[in-house]
């Protein structure tokens, strides 16, 4: 594991991502001042989460050595040290569906490895900016008019926050 520690800046933890793409995904951060960690694979990367938190996870699509769903189930459990820290999946344009899949799930956004030079550093930047969710169930009513089409619907926020909604 590779760290690079800047004082008082957000860490973000790179995931089973190959050498020439954790490259790139470096090289696409380096504006934003975060500071940046790597982990060769998901076992490797769960062991720290006891030790150290991160704002934000950026995931190897596939890992190499866990399922998604299982990396994910322990990142977002209840208590986990990254429960709320951003998550974006990165993978090659093949796999993108597949690893849509998940965002939803524990991921936040899916990146595919030929945009992420371009991209990664503003998802991350709005998504650092997300203000903390509070959990909580409120009900709601939504009333929408066209011309004269009325539709009125029941719903039920799960979490809220300063900045949105569930």
């Amino acid at each position: 594991m590779v760290m690079d520690r800047e004082v008082g800046a957000p860490a973000v933890l790179l995931v089973g991502l190959d050498p020439a793409s954790a490259v790139k995904a470096r090289e696409a951060l380096a504006p934003t001042g975060v500071a940046v960690a790597t982990a060769a694979d998901g076992r490797t990367a769960l062991d720290l989460a006891p030790h150290r938190r991160f704002a934000g996870l950026i995931v190897a699509y596939p890992l190499p050595d866990l399922p998604m769903s299982v990396f994910l189930d322990a990142v977002r459990r209840r208590g986990s040290a990254w429960q709320s820290a951003a998550l974006l999946i990165v993978t090659g344009l093949a796999l993108r569906a597949d690893a849509e899949v998940y965002v939803g799930r524990g991921a936040n956004r899916v990146v595919t490895l030929e945009e992420a030079g371009l991209v990664l550093a503003d998802l991350l930047e709005r998504l650092l900016a997300t203000a903390p969710r509070v959990a909580g169930k409120v009900p709601g009513r939504i009333e929408v008019r066209a011309d004269s089409f009325v539709r009125r619907v029941l719903c039920q926020t799960w979490n809220l926050s300063a900045t949105g909604m569930l």
